[in-house]
């Protein structure tokens, strides 16, 4: 399964209108998303052992695979990340420079100074 033929084809709704599709078995997870759960199970077993409450959610090709929750957290448990944003706004900056790089944003130019929100699809806002 190649990254490509999943790319643009998936934006989840909102939570409110039923969220991410979720693969819901290890053998739908390996034949939606490619992706071998028994694969992860030394990752669950560290994450567990780590002894802090944490969440843990994989989605891969527009699927949930896998979702693990420990020391008393919970889907809702809202965590201070603080600057660990940046990190994810660099990488998704990152991505939509090498998009625009290859033609994939519709013509759209895109500058250090661009907003965000012209790039994100209307069905994910």
């Amino acid at each position: 399964m190649d990254r490509s033929d999943h790319q643009d084809s998936y934006f989840p709704p909102l939570e409110s209108a039923g969220g991410w599709r979720v693969a819901g078995s290890a053998d739908r997870a390996l034949e939606l998303a490619g992706m071998d759960l028994d694969a992860l199970e030394p990752a669950h077993i560290w994450n567990a052992a780590t002894g802090f409450a944490s969440s843990v959610l994989i989605i891969r090709h527009g699927y949930v695979v896998a979702e693990w929750f420990e020391q008393g957290s919970l889907a809702e448990t809202r965590y201070y990340i603080a600057s660990a944003s940046k990190s994810f706004s660099a990488t998704a900056y990152g991505i939509m420079f090498e998009d625009a790089r290859q033609g994939k944003l519709a013509g759209k130019a895109v500058e250090l100074d661009s907003p965000a929100h012209d790039y994100i699809p209307r069905a994910i806002r």
